[in-house]
């Protein structure tokens, strides 16, 4: 069985980034190991716990920042904002770290031993038959510090062995424009050009935890391009505009197109296992309707998909017929993590005494993300950064072939081939 989901924080005393990716001028306070693949047998029951987690966060997360966002399409990375938020809680204490780790759905004691296993779940590299690397999952967690600030040398030493997670200094305070010229250009190079973003990052900032994500994807090995599906479909935006437009045509995958109370859902899956969910409205509901943290859970066990009409020994396959689409997002999820019931870090309450004794909250989270899905594959990159400032066999069944059209604006929920959320959003128009 298939087990199986951007932000930054500002305040007015101690800052903490979650962002990844950069070459300025920084000063490196420890490196953090390569994550090496992760083996057959460290698939355990417990290492499933952190990923059913991390599914129910990214849900919830996906579902809350595409709340009200009618006219534009939306692509979020659950996967970076449950890292940085790893970060935040490894280095909190109280009520600060108590609701980061309920939002996250973990004790402490099952993120410190396995989200070195779920890190190394999401890192992929992809090599063709020619050698060439094909295809990547990029993650990226680091901490920046403001120059002479006094830290707890164990914590950032736990970052780097257990969080995957490199330290570097910068000084915010006396040269802040050079600081944020050194963040910019790490995401910059993390992203592979992707995010090019000042994070204006102001000289109250301690320090910062800052995750990136990158992630580039074909749908064959040898990177041809998706076929067009004959003629040309109808396609109706959320906003009642309607428009033709051709459609890709899909690789058959096996199952049938899941029926929920108001939505319709099934997949395509690329060349290294990354399934690419839909979820259309039914008539007479709107995208938003739809996309829920509900009907997003409903969709995440495969077996949804069932292949098997075992009364009638037929077996299933569905391919998906899908326009090429972008989505981005540039934003604070400040609010969404509010609503997700992380509030202490946001208030004068914050508990960062893990890691320094000097006083800090969060102001703002902040969350990058650009996506692109076309015909050669699938590009993204993403980057949440949370600063804290001072202040069956199937030759027995007869095989069944349909399409699942996608001809109205949707959902969608990337997944690599552990159930991890890497990008989740909306399409309201192509």
């Amino acid at each position: 069985m298939r087990k199986k989901w951007l932000a930054c924080i500002t305040a007015t005393a101690l800052s903490a980034v979650f962002l990844a990716g950069c070459d300025g001028n920084k000063t490196v306070l420890a490196e953090a190991g390569e994550a090496e693949s992760l083996s057959y047998t460290e698939r355990t029951d417990a290492f499933y716990e952190l990923v059913s987690a991390s599914q129910g966060f990214s849900a919830e997360f996906a579902s809350l920042a595409c709340q009200n966002k009618t006219n534009e399409n939306v692509a979020v990375s659950p996967v970076s904002a449950y890292m940085a938020l790893a970060l935040a809680a490894e280095v909190s204490g109280g009520d600060t770290q108590a609701e980061i780790l309920s939002a996250l759905g973990v004790s402490y004691e099952r993120l410190r031993s396995d989200f070195k296993l779920f890190y190394r779940a999401v890192s992929a590299e992809y090599k063709s038959n020619s050698g060439q690397v094909s295809a990547r999952a990029v993650p990226v967690n680091s901490v920046w510090v403001n120059e002479g600030l006094e830290v707890k040398t164990e914590r950032i030493q736990t970052l780097a062995a257990d969080y995957f997670c490199s330290s570097y200094s910068a000084d915010f305070a006396g040269n802040n424009k050079s600081a944020n010229a050194a963040v910019r250009a790490y995401v910059k190079k993390q992203t592979k050009g992707l995010i090019d973003t000042d994070f204006a990052l102001d000289e109250q900032t301690l320090f910062t935890f800052i995750n990136t994500f990158y992630l580039k994807e074909v749908w064959n090995d040898y990177g041809d391009k998706l076929p067009w599906a004959d003629g040309e479909y109808t396609f109706a935006s959320a906003s009642g505009k309607t428009e033709t437009v051709k459609l890709m045509q899909g690789y058959y995958a096996g199952g049938r197109a899941y029926e929920g109370e108001n939505f319709a859902s099934f997949y395509t899956v690329t060349d290294h296992g990354y399934w690419l969910r839909f979820i259309t409205p039914k008539d007479g509901f709107s995208v938003s309707d739809v996309f829920t943290a509900e009907n997003l859970a409903q969709i995440v066990n495969a077996d949804n998909y069932d292949p098997y009409d075992h009364e009638n020994k037929l077996h299933y396959n569905t391919r998906c017929f899908f326009p090429e689409y972008k989505a981005s997002y540039n934003g604070d999820v400040a609010p969404v993590l509010r609503n997700m019931g992380v509030r202490t870090l946001f208030t004068e309450k914050c508990d960062f005494s893990p890691i320094t004794d000097s006083p800090a909250r969060v102001g703002q989270v902040r969350h990058v993300t650009e996506l692109t899905v076309n015909r050669r594959g699938i590009e993204g990159a993403a980057v949440t950064v949370l600063p804290a400032a001072g202040a069956a066999g199937p030759g027995e069944y007869e095989e069944v072939y349909r399409d699942f059209i996608v001809d109205r604006a949707f959902g969608y929920v990337l997944e690599n081939s552990e159930g991890i959320a890497l990008f989740a959003g909306i399409v309201n128009a192509v």
